[in-house]
């Protein structure tokens, strides 16, 4: 069964490999929330280690 794409399909299917190709839109965001999740993780390890030397000197 042949399928008929339009010049719509066309365009829309390009523009989605641009996004999601490195440095596209998709692609951008994408490494910005692995960028944050990374710093957030840093920083809760950094705070539950400040919690650990805390509980271990309160003793």
């Amino acid at each position: 069964m042949a399928v008929m794409m339009t010049e719509k399909d066309k365009v829309l299917g390009e523009t989605a490999l641009k996004a999601v190709k490195e440095g596209g839109l998709s692609h951008r965001n994408l490494m910005m929330l692995i960028e944050e999740r990374e710093q957030l993780n840093a920083i809760l390890h950094c705070s539950l280690h400040f919690v650990e030397i805390r509980h271990s000197n309160s003793f």
